[in-house]
């Protein structure tokens, strides 16, 4: 969401004229893709843990699906945890809700981090339950400064705000201006390489040169 004119208060405190809004993450497919780039994107740094931690509260269903895509899709079973806001006064009581940290390596996952308030909040209380928080997982990594956190916890951050804003940048240009023409040089020797070529191409998305070669090799048929 961006609104120069009012700007949003984040958690921080600070004030920003952009808020990442996890609440419009609102359908099965969207919140089932958004757990797939996490689960590759925890894959991919190879980081060793032993339990998924999702602070209060739009990063239940985050951590859930994270859950669920690692082992359907990674065969990768990890137990998972949350924290309530509040502890429960009834039934088993306490503010932990699912598998037990206590001696366990524990990767926190969020949505955003700007300034880690949140983040050192959990760790504190991933450390009081007996667990060791040993990196963060965000889909936006919005800090300005990246100052290090308790632990020198790393920071697995799928993308960046400077990232968003360039695509929403190119997605207006795009609106405005319609998509940028891309045109395919056919510099290959002959009609058979140039077929070869074209039909990898999506005429809807560029158009075909020919090149000097192929019209000397093939002469203005090769036009048509």
């Amino acid at each position: 969401l961006y609104s120069p004119e009012k700007p949003f208060v984040l958690k921080s405190g600070q004030k920003s004229p952009i808020f990442c809004n996890f609440g419009n993450i609102t359908s099965g497919a969207s919140i089932s893709h958004l757990g797939d780039i996490y689960a590759d994107s925890i894959i991919d740094s190879q980081l060793e843990f032993d339990v998924l931690y999702g602070s209060p509260d739009k990063r239940y269903p985050i951590t859930v699906h994270v859950a669920r895509n690692l082992y359907e899709k990674k065969g990768r079973n990890f137990p998972y945890a949350f924290n309530r806001k509040e502890a429960k006064d009834h039934g088993e009581g306490g503010q932990l809700v699912g598998a037990d940290m206590k001696g366990k390596k524990v990767l926190i996952i969020d949505d955003v981090i700007s300034s880690g308030k949140a983040t050192r909040e959990s760790i504190e209380f991933i450390e009081k339950a007996g667990g060791k928080a040993v990196g963060l997982i965000v889909s936006v990594d919005r800090r300005e400064i990246k100052e290090s956190l308790p632990g020198n916890i790393p920071v697995i951050g799928i993308t960046t705000l400077d990232n968003l804003l360039t695509a929403a940048k190119n997605k207006l240009q795009t609106q405005q201006h319609g998509p940028a023409e891309i045109i395919v040089a056919l510099d290959v020797d002959n009609r058979k390489q140039a077929d070869r070529l074209i039909s990898k191409l999506n005429p809807k998305l560029c158009k075909v040169k020919v090149g000097m070669q192929l019209f000397i090799a093939e002469g203005p048929s090769i036009v048509k």
